[in-house]
């Protein structure tokens, strides 16, 4: 073969392979982004349906080690949603942890109980569609934006 064909034909051949990288590195990179998009939601919606969970157990709250462990994961997820979320939601699930210590010592207190553990069971109702408010931006997979 004429060596006036080859260097052009390799030039091409270069030039198709430099264009191919290119669209592999840029597929990667958005496969990428959208990967961790995706393992940011599973942590948010973690917090959240831990957070929940937890709220859950207080309403039958007998000391168990189940519950136990329920609250620790709680405890847990309160200390992550620093990281994962805005100020407010950690706001929100400290003063779910304050409220429910004081649901928790107002168990062993029947006679208060009634009085006092009625107003903190209302008002984890109210918690639950305040904290559902206030991470729904953040757990709507669709809507995440890259930002």
């Amino acid at each position: 073969m004429n060596q006036q064909y080859i260097f052009p034909a390799i030039s091409v051949v270069s030039a198709s392979v430099a264009v191919a990288s290119c669209l592999i590195a840029w597929r990667q990179a958005i496969t990428s982004e959208e990967k961790l998009r995706f393992e940011l939601y599973e942590k948010r919606f973690d917090v959240y349906s831990r957070s929940v969970d937890y709220l859950q157990v207080l309403t039958v709250w007998d000391g168990s080690d189940a519950n136990q462990d329920m609250r620790r994961l709680f405890v847990k997820a309160m200390l992550e949603s620093a990281f994962l979320f805005p100020p407010e939601v950690s706001t929100i699930l400290e003063e779910i942890n304050l409220d429910s210590i004081k649901l928790i010592g107002l168990k062993d207190d029947k006679e208060n109980f009634y009085n006092e553990g009625m107003d903190v069971l209302e008002k984890f109702n109210g918690r639950v569609s305040q904290l559902q408010t206030t991470m729904s931006p953040y757990l709507n997979f669709h809507q995440i934006r890259k930002k």
